[in-house]
């Protein structure tokens, strides 16, 4: 092995422009490649954007593998502000750029509305249908591929008619191939297995038995296939547009449940969706928005580094076949460390900026890539490396240098890749000049001496300003204290609510869970964010 690279400063590539978008990316099912939407994330002061919807760029699979063309193309397309780019879902469309109209409803029949945001709805379920009346005013879906000027498409009454009678006569998964056929990006198209357990059955049979007018946004497969969450980022940010944009006003109060995170860092409060969700709930007062802490203490997901520490391992699995990628967080303009194979010792020093980009080669392979963009023009530099999966087994060390202190998080990448079958592993780090272990024979975490900290997959969102994020608890020994997995406060932030799941020897709600009256005993934020609603 022999550590090289190639850098330049590309200024306008988009926040999650890492992992480099490839061609299996960019093609769908008839095997042609398609071009994504790229936008900013926009607030909804913006009175063009409510009106009209929610604009964006076609940029071609071409153009996003080039940070060169990439960069050009978004430079010439500046906004004027500090507001960087993400890359979102594939376009099927010729037009360089559009809008996606709004999914507006404005008979508001209820003392107030709770929009949810999840996928795996199953709306045949009885639960949904007390004394033969649809619980919901409306369900709209995201196609998986985005037309220019096509809202989400909203759920036919009469369909939902049809599904319910279809799952009487037929069985409860009897829907899925009638869905899978009238909306084809949903996850009734993978399909589903009809007796496991679905997400957003769950959150909605929660929040069902409320006063709530109730309205769903059925989020397209893919997010399925992004545990991290990096790649949806801007699909989830356009649905919670859509949720409080078009289903909501800002003299009427609401709420809105999205049992989803963004991960990675900062998570101060200033990462650009963070920082725009302040902006949001300033223009909507009487919107409450309901996010889950975070499924991570578990996790080795999250190391601090000081003059003290300086140095972290981030450990790769042999078969590892995911992207691995992890945010990399420092005070000021510049971030200085060096990245070393534990293989051989070989290292690369890395001084960088705003707008650095830099290829890490192998002899003359590309083995991965580094990103620096400033969160805002006070905040943070964030700095993403990612390694090509196959090719960087084994371990790195990651060492400050200059005295900088930093905060690491690795991007949650255990996600199931089944439709190539391959493995998927999470990467984490170790502290390997920390040897303490708890009764479980793994590293403890939250000591002191050691870099590694319990705050692996937190959301950003929750560092917002005014949401109400939510941390599950559990009772032991007559005590209340936060569940093993569940987030906890950070940064000095505290979680707004806590909501207990049980006991800790046999925590969990019973819950529905698919389209048949079965019980499912669960466990997790996100049920905890939706058993808080009211």
């Amino acid at each position: 092995m022999k550590l090289s690279t190639k850098c330049g400063n590309f200024p306008y590539l988009p926040w999650n422009f890492l992992p480099i978008v490839d061609d299996e990316d960019q093609v769908d099912g008839e095997g042609v490649v398609h071009g994504r939407m790229v936008a900013t994330l926009v607030d909804f002061s913006e009175t063009e954007a409510m009106a009209r919807g929610y604009p964006f760029l076609n940029l071609p699979a071409e153009t996003l593998r080039d940070p060169v063309g990439t960069n050009d193309v978004l430079s010439r397309a500046d906004r004027g502000d500090d507001t960087p780019y993400f890359i979102g879902s594939r376009i099927v469309s010729a037009e360089r750029s559009g809008l996606i109209p709004l999914a507006t409803s404005v008979d508001l029949k209820r003392p107030s509305r709770l929009v949810l945001i999840d996928c795996g709805l199953a709306h045949w379920n009885d639960a949904f249908w007390p004394d033969g009346i649809f619980r919901f005013s409306a369900i709209y879906y995201y196609p998986e591929m985005i037309r220019c000027q096509d809202p989400p498409t909203k759920l036919d009454p009469l369909l939902a008619a049809r599904c319910r009678a279809e799952a009487a006569s037929g069985g409860p998964a009897a829907p899925i191939p009638i869905l899978a056929k009238a909306f084809p990006g949903s996850v009734w198209s993978l399909p589903p297995d009809p007796d496991d357990f679905w997400h957003g059955t769950a959150t909605a049979g929660l929040v069902a038995g409320t006063s709530h007018d109730l309205v769903a946004f059925e989020l397209p497969k893919a997010l399925l296939l992004d545990w991290g969450g990096d790649k949806m980022t801007l699909t989830l940010w356009i649905a919670l547009f859509q949720a409080i944009a078009g289903q909501l006003s800002p003299n009427y109060e609401g709420k809105v449940l999205l049992p989803f995170g963004f991960t990675g860092g900062p998570q101060d409060g200033d990462h650009p969706a963070a920082r725009k969700i302040s902006k949001i709930l300033n223009c909507f007062p009487k919107v409450e928005l309901i996010l889950p802490a975070g499924n991570h203490r578990q996790d080795r997901l999250h190391a601090r580094l000081t003059a003290a520490q300086p140095k972290v391992i981030w450990g790769i699995q042999p078969s590892d076949a995911s992207a691995n990628v992890l945010d990399l967080c420092v005070s000021g303009k510049e971030a200085t460390f060096t990245l070393r194979s534990g293989s051989n010792g070989q290292s690369v020093a890395f001084t960088l900026k705003h707008g650095d980009y830099c290829e890490l080669f192998d002899e003359n392979e590309v083995i991965g890539r580094v990103h620096a963009r400033q969160s805002g023009s006070q905040g943070q530099l964030v700095v993403r490396l990612a390694l090509e999966p196959a090719l960087t087994a084994g371990i790195w060390e990651i060492e400050m240098r200059d005295k900088h202190a930093a905060d690491l998080w690795i991007l949650r990448d255990d996600e199931e890749l089944a439709l190539n079958h391959m493995d998927s592993l999470q990467s984490r780090f170790f502290d390997h000049d920390y040897s303490e272990t708890g009764d479980n024979g793994f590293p403890k975490m939250d000591d002191g001496n050691s870099v590694i900290r319990r705050a692996g997959s937190a959301s950003v969102l929750t560092t917002a300003p005014g949401v109400t994020s939510v941390a599950a608890t559990v009772e032991r020994a007559g005590a209340t204290v936060v569940a093993r997995y569940s987030g906890l406060p950070w940064n000095g932030n505290n979680f707004a609510k806590a909501v207990s799941l049980g006991v800790e020897t046999d925590p969990g709600l019973e819950v529905i869970g698919n389209g048949s009256p079965r019980r499912f005993l669960v466990e997790g934020t996100s049920i905890a964010a939706a058993r808080y609603v009211k």
